[in-house]
């Protein structure tokens, strides 16, 4: 960048050069032979410049004004890095159960400042969000503080067995970064929660059953009793029996697939699979078949919530056959 420029100007007056006549001058660099623009002549240096102060003052000002400026934004884009700041322990062990685990940070207690410390976590082989809250924090020391908390919140899972689980907590504006591990210890599946689910999976899996059993009982027997003229009393009663009973279990069958809803359906699985192996070793074939029906019914309405408890019953019933003696007088298990 050039700062000045020289004066040439053109002396053919003579032959009447208008840019002479007009004393036009021409501003150009040193040391050049430029030609008049009317006549063409060559220009004559008149020994004088022609400063571009603007230039000047711009190349004077223009460093001052950078340095101040990136003084200005340097804090924000490259942070100055906090020392003598470390976590207390490289490791924390925490119970999935526990809901909330908190890491000590440990720093000099002789600043005069106050301090703010930010954090970010990074998922290892537990996964953020849904094993816990992945959300960057910061820490605001105050002077005379030795030490700081970071509270961190885990999510339970859904109660399965897996493997312990994972992930770091690293100081982003301290020398080195310092990272601390967090291992969250997987309980496997909550005692209580698979109790109270074995219990209604169980109450399920009888009154399937029963309800089955119940609805080829009254099937058959209505057709016996349109087709007697003397019915016999015991099926008589055999007959409003199933229809009592059947209507009673129908109103318990609806009842435990609400219950179903508050329960998680991974435990549900897990716990109807655990009766039906029970069942298998007993070589009970209805109760097995039954339960494998009662499953898919209770899955289709976890997924929908529309109760359909007739269709529930007919399918159930379609899984049992019951004998008939030669007479065509039903042979019913008592």
């Amino acid at each position: 960048m050039t700062f000045s420029k020289n004066i040439y100007a053109c002396k053919n007056v003579a032959e009447g050069c208008k840019a002479a006549l007009r004393h036009d001058l021409i501003f150009a660099d040193a040391g050049i032979e430029a030609p008049c623009p009317e006549c063409q002549s060559t220009l004559v240096d008149t020994g004088k410049k022609k400063y571009h102060y603007n230039r000047i003052l711009t190349a004077i000002l223009l460093p001052g004004l950078i340095g101040i400026i990136w003084w200005m934004i340097a804090p924000v884009i490259n942070p100055p890095q906090l020392q003598h700041i470390h976590f207390e322990q490289p490791f924390t062990r925490v119970k999935e159960a526990d809901a909330i685990v908190q890491v000590v940070v440990r720093f000099h207690s002789t600043r005069e400042s106050k301090l703010m410390i930010q954090y970010s976590l990074i998922a290892g082989t537990a996964t953020s969000v849904e094993d816990f809250n992945d959300s960057p924090g910061q820490l605001i020391v105050y002077p005379g503080q030795d030490q700081a908390v970071i509270s961190v919140a885990i999510v339970p899972d859904r109660n399965q067995r897996e493997p312990n689980e994972t992930f770091e907590i690293v100081l982003n504006n301290v020398e080195g970064q310092p990272r601390h591990t967090v291992i969250i210890e997987e309980e496997g599946v909550n005692p209580e929660l698979l109790q109270i689910t074995d219990v209604l999976v169980a109450d399920l899996s009888r009154l399937a059953a029963d309800i089955a059993n119940d609805y080829v009982t009254i099937k058959m027997l209505e057709n016996y009793l349109k087709n007697s003229m003397s019915p016999d009393q015991q099926l008589v009663k055999r007959y409003d029996l199933a229809r009592t009973n059947i209507l009673r279990a129908r109103e318990r069958y609806l009842l435990h697939f609400n219950d179903a809803l508050h329960l998680d359906p991974v435990v549900i699985d897990l716990s109807i699979e655990n009766r039906l192996a029970a069942i298998k070793r007993e070589n009970a074939e209805l109760q097995y078949r039954v339960t494998l029906q009662m499953k898919q019914q209770l899955n289709e309405y976890l997924k929908t919530r529309i109760p359909q408890a007739d269709l529930w019953i007919e399918e159930l019933g379609i899984l049992v056959q019951l004998p008939t003696s030669s007479d065509d007088k039903p042979i019913l298990q008592i």
